[in-house]
C-alpha cells in the first residue's frame, strides 16, 4: 500500500477534518477558475489549453507555445496547492504529477528546439513537485538562469539546494541579497529568504522553535498588498494556500511530524503542529 493510499484510508471528510478554513464560496472560485482556464473547452475555437499549446507547435510557434506550457506547468500547481490546504491530497498528487507531465512537455520541447533557450525561472515549480513527489527533475541544457538579485534567483536556490547534497555557498546568496537591496526590492520580502536559508543550515534551536518561527513569519504575509503571486500567499490568500517552499525544506531537512505547512501531512489553518523526528540533514555553509 502506497504512503498515498494510506492516507486516503486514514483521512477524514475535508468537510469535518479542514472545518474553520477560508469561506468555501472562496475556495470554490479560486479552483474553478483554474480548473476552467487549465482544462475547459474554450469557446473561441472549441480547444483545450493543451490541445492549443499543441497547435501552436504543429504551426511553429514555438516560443508562443513554451510561454503557454510554463503557464500550464504554474496553473497546475497552483490546483495541487489550493487542494492541498483543503486536505484534499489525493487531489494535491494528482495536480502535482500534471505540473511534472507539462514540465516534461517544456523539456521536450526545448530539447527539439536546440536555437530556443528555456527560461529556467518558469521551471521552478516544477522543481517543488519534483521534491514533494520525490521525483528525479530534469532541465533542458540550452536554459537561461534567473539573475542574482530577482525573486526567481532565490526560488530557484533554496530549490537546488533541497534537490541536491551541495553546501550552502553563503557569498554567492549575499551578492544577490546586496543586488536586491540595491534593486530597492521590498526587505520584507528579502527576510523571508533568510528565513529559508535559516531552516537550510539549521539556525534554530529545535523543530519547535523552528515552526513557531515559521507560523509567525507567514501569518504576517496577511498584512501585505503587494503585487505578487497568489502562491506567496499575501492579504486574503493566507488562509488558502500553502507555503511549497517551506514544505519542501522540511522535507530536505529531515523533519517528520504534521504541521500545517508539511507534505504529506497537512494540518487545518491555525492547528497545532507535531513533530515526530526532529530536522538533522542540515546544509553546511561554505564562503
Amino acid at each position: 500500500m502506497g504512503i498515498f493510499d494510506f492516507l486516503k484510508k486514514r483521512q477524514a471528510p475535508r468537510s469535518e477534518k479542514f472545518e474553520g478554513l477560508e469561506p468555501k464560496s472562496r475556495i470554490e472560485s479560486l479552483i474553478n477558475s483554474r480548473h476552467q482556464r487549465m482544462e475547459g473547452v474554450r469557446s473561441t475555437d472549441g480547444l483545450t489549453f493543451s490541445a492549443l499549446v499543441e497547435r501552436q507547435l504543429e504551426q511553429g510557434k514555438t516560443t508562443l507555445a513554451l510561454g503557454n506550457i510554463s503557464s500550464q506547468i504554474k496553473g497546475f500547481f497552483e490546483l495541487a496547492n489550493l487542494y492541498w490546504g483543503q486536505g484534499e491530497m489525493d487531489k494535491t498528487q494528482e495536480y502535482l504529477n500534471k505540473t511534472l507531465e507539462k514540465h516534461q512537455r517544456y523539456v521536450e520541447v526545448v530539447q527539439e528546439h536546440s536555437a530556443i533557450k528555456g527560461l529556467h525561472h518558469k521551471l521552478v515549480l516544477a522543481k517543488a513537485a519534483s521534491i514533494l513527489l520525490e521525483k528525479p527533475f530534469e532541465a533542458p541544457e540550452n536554459t537561461h538562469r534567473p539573475d542574482p538579485g530577482y525573486a526567481p534567483w532565490f526560488w530557484n536556490s533554496i530549490y537546488d539546494y533541497c534537490l541536491t547534497d551541495k553546501d550552502f555557498d553563503a557569498a554567492s546568496w549575499q551578492a544577490s541579497e546586496d543586488q536586491w537591496t540595491k534593486n530597492r526590492f521590498p526587505k520584507y520580502r528579502l527576510e523571508d529568504f533568510g528565513f529559508y536559508v535559516k531552516a537550510l543550515t539549521g539556525q534554530f534551536d529545535d523543530a519547535n522553535t523552528l515552526l513557531s518561527c515559521h507560523e509567525k513569519m507567514f501569518k504576517a504575509r496577511a498584512k501585505k498588498r503587494p503585487d505578487v503571486d497568489m502562491l506567496e500567499a499575501h492579504d486574503e490568500d493566507n488562509t488558502v494556500i500553502i507555503d511549497h517552499i517551506f514544505a519542501c525544506i522540511l522535507k530536505r531537512i529531515g523533519w517528520e511530524g504534521h504541521y500545517r505547512h508539511s507534505w504529506p501531512n497537512t494540518q487545518p489553518v491555525n492547528s497545532d503542529p507535531g513533530t515526530n523526528q526532529e530536522p538533522s540533514n542540515f546544509l553546511k555553509i561554505i564562503g
